[in-house]
């Protein structure tokens, strides 16, 4: 769906429509005037880019269309053109900033308005090609003049102007070659100043990157493996609506840790600690944070066997807000392990200001 000032453009199951407030939706007729039926669209300088055919006509997926300016309907059957540098299908097409971006099957342009009166009003710029696709078409997402998707290297790849790299860690990257990518779903959001990329493979597990750091986390909702959300819409002046898979829409708020399954738990696992190669003494573990003892207890427990099982457990209070303080002692000789933080208080946002572990040379 896009927008040009005089009307919402909808690609739906090959049908493309416009929608007014005085007019209502309507259908645009492309498979009766061009042979075309989209399933992706975007605006650009006032022109509705139409895109992600099938084949239901024939040699028409690798086609983008272009209207009249400020008329979406309006498609003159010579106004098209093809991503040039591979003959491979467009399966989606997005606006970032002054470009448009035809993701396909094998790779991905950049095109720009090249002013003139030619029938398709785009070009693509010099040597912008990715030599890389789009692996899932419900894995790209777009927000503030940027892009992420999984691409047919089974990446995750973020773009934005005339230029695009992975972005996914070897975890991530292994997570990705052990399922099918059509299974996946993705969508952004921007909260406190920053945006986040959320993917999810249903009744598994879902991911969360947050764009300025490019820290990646898991997220479930409480009593499953994955996330409920499922897309996202900044509308309002900035407010985020997210729409979960039980039918429920939410706003987001920095100040509550509540969701409408339950409350969240939070929590933070280190990297290994140690290596196999050689015993230590995990001597001592310090905390500061913001959130005082207030916020009511936390736990700390870990794990030597790729997180199977946790063991340790301690229930601990928040130090006074600003002093290091130490939380465990003593806690044996070992090879590597990983610790977990975790709380599920009411108290947000959930932030640790600084983590200590202290180790030394084992027998």
């Amino acid at each position: 769906m896009a927008e040009d000032r005089t009307a919402l453009a909808i690609a739906s199951n090959g049908t493309g429509y416009t929608a007014t407030v005085g007019g209502g939706v309507v259908n645009a007729n492309f498979g009766t005037t061009i042979n075309f039926d989209p399933s992706s669209v975007c605006v650009l300088d006032n022109y509705t880019v139409w895109a992600g055919a099938t084949n239901l006509y024939a040699n028409q997926s690798d086609k983008m269309y272009t209207s009249n300016p400020l008329a979406p309907a309006t498609v003159d059957a010579l106004a098209f053109a093809v991503a040039e540098a591979r003959a491979d299908g467009i399966l989606d097409v997005v606006t970032l900033s002054r470009t448009f971006w035809p993701f396909g099957t094998r790779s991905v342009e950049m095109w720009y308005d090249q002013g003139g009166s030619t029938d398709f009003a785009f070009t693509p710029f010099t040597n912008s090609l990715i030599e890389v696709g789009l692996a899932a078409r419900r894995t790209l997402a777009s927000m503030h003049g940027m892009a992420v998707w999984v691409g047919t290297d089974r990446r995750v790849w973020m773009g934005r102007g005339q230029s695009a790299q992975p972005i996914s860690p070897g975890w991530i990257d292994m997570l990705l070659q052990q399922i099918n990518l059509q299974n996946l779903t993705a969508y952004m959001y921007a909260q406190g100043g920053d945006e986040f990329y959320m993917l999810t493979l249903e009744g598994s597990w879902s991911v969360e990157l947050a764009i300025s750091t490019m820290t990646w986390v898991y997220r479930q909702t409480l009593g499953r493996l994955d996330h409920a959300s499922r897309c996202a819409v900044e509308h309002d002046g900035g407010t985020c609506y997210v729409g979960l898979d039980t039918g429920e829409v939410c706003t987001l708020d920095l100040s509550t840790a509540s969701e409408p399954a339950g409350q969240m738990q939070r929590s933070i696992i280190t990297m290994w600690i140690g290596t196999q190669e050689a015993r230590h003494v995990t001597n001592q573990i310090d905390v500061t944070s913001y959130m005082g003892p207030d916020a009511g207890p936390f736990t700390l427990e870990w794990s030597e066997d790729r997180q199977a099982t946790w063991r340790g457990l301690r229930t601990i209070l928040w130090p006074e807000p600003g002093i290091r303080r130490a939380i465990a002692r003593a806690l044996g000789t070992t090879r590597r392990r990983q610790f977990r933080l975790s709380y599920q208080g009411a108290k947000a946002p959930f932030e640790i200001d600084e983590f200590f572990i202290q180790v030394s040379e084992g027998a």
